[in-house]
């Protein structure tokens, strides 16, 4: 049986909207014999690599190409200077005597 390019697309669009692990707003489908392109992007590589697995699950994908790029939230950049202050704040906390442990969250007032 011979899936039409649109069916394809459309199976598709509804295996990546049903997989739990994989938010598909952002990411576009298209069909052409079989072969399915994926583009767009997603908010982490495990995401991507559940959306190309749940593509790979649909009846009639015989090829995948994909243009997914990872968009990290915004909220997890930091900037160049945030990280060395953290890694500066951590080192110094490390090097207090009696310090076992340090709380990944610290503040440094």
């Amino acid at each position: 049986m011979i899936i039409s390019d649109s069916e394809l697309r459309r199976l598709v669009e509804e295996e990546l909207a049903f997989e739990p692990s994989v938010d598909a707003t952002h990411i576009g489908v298209t069909a052409h014999d079989g072969v399915v392109t994926l583009s767009g992007h997603v908010a982490s590589h495990a995401q991507k690599v559940a959306a190309e697995r749940a593509v790979s699950r649909v009846r009639g994908v015989r090829a995948i190409a994909e243009t997914v790029e990872v968009h990290l939230p915004s909220d997890k950049k930091r900037t160049d200077e945030e990280i060395a202050e953290r890694n500066i704040a951590v080192q110094a906390a490390w090097s207090t005597p009696g310090v076992t442990a340090v709380n990944d969250r610290m503040t440094v007032a």
